[in-house]
């Protein structure tokens, strides 16, 4: 790989080095973390994104990332060739307002707790790797906090039509990945209007090793 000609994007609450985790050959110039959002300025990160990713010509975006890939390619800041959405969260497995807030109360209240609970998910149904995997999330480091608790109020308030995915995508070389027993991703409604890969990566976390066809035990 040429440096930066495939990159790679993380989802909310991880460095995106944890991809490397899952594959060690993926140079770290590869793994591009999203800016800082402790402003809370949309507009300023989707012009850091743009400045970081105009010469990607393929992307990997896990998770929350891949929304931010949709909205910028939708205003045709970038054009990359290939883009690949590993559960990009179109669709939650909570879905009313209520349960959403309450994640965000939970994460403003008690962030530790809060990052127990959500790496317990994402790793759902196999057991949480915490010694190995919390040394990528910064969901408890203080120097993070405002900046995840934003970008947490933005994913979940993201908002765009499922069918329109497909328009944004136009004219690229996209796949849209899927876990089979993601505790986060409502599959099922995704898998409805969208063509999609269901792999046999068995939870949210676990699709990132699915790059290198390497199928995680539980």
């Amino acid at each position: 790989m040429k440096i930066k000609e495939e990159v790679f994007l993380s989802g909310w609450g991880f460095l995106a080095a944890v991809w490397q985790y899952f594959d060690p050959n993926i140079p770290a110039a590869h793994c591009i973390d999203l800016p800082d959002f402790s402003h809370g300025n949309e507009a300023l990160i989707l012009q850091e994104m743009t400045q970081k990713l105009t010469s990607a010509s393929t992307i990997h975006a896990w998770s929350h990332s891949g929304l931010w890939l949709l909205k910028l390619m939708q205003g045709k800041c970038i054009s990359p060739e290939n883009v690949y959405l590993y559960a990009p969260p179109l669709a939650w497995q909570f879905k009313s307002e209520a349960k959403k807030q309450a994640f965000v109360n939970q994460y403003e209240a008690n962030k530790e707790a809060l990052a127990n609970k959500f790496l317990k998910l994402i790793h759902f149904p196999c057991a949480p790797k915490l010694t190995t995997i919390e040394c990528y999330c910064v969901l408890t480091r203080k120097t993070h906090y405002q900046s995840e608790l934003n970008y947490l109020k933005w994913m979940l308030a993201f908002s765009m039509d499922i069918d329109n995915v497909v328009n944004v995508l136009k004219g690229v070389d996209w796949q849209i990945l899927l876990a089979r027993h993601d505790a986060i991703v409502d599959n099922e409604t995704i898998q409805q209007k969208l063509n999609t890969s269901t792999v046999s990566a068995k939870s949210h976390i676990d699709l990132l090793d699915y790059r290198r066809g390497v199928n995680p035990a539980c």
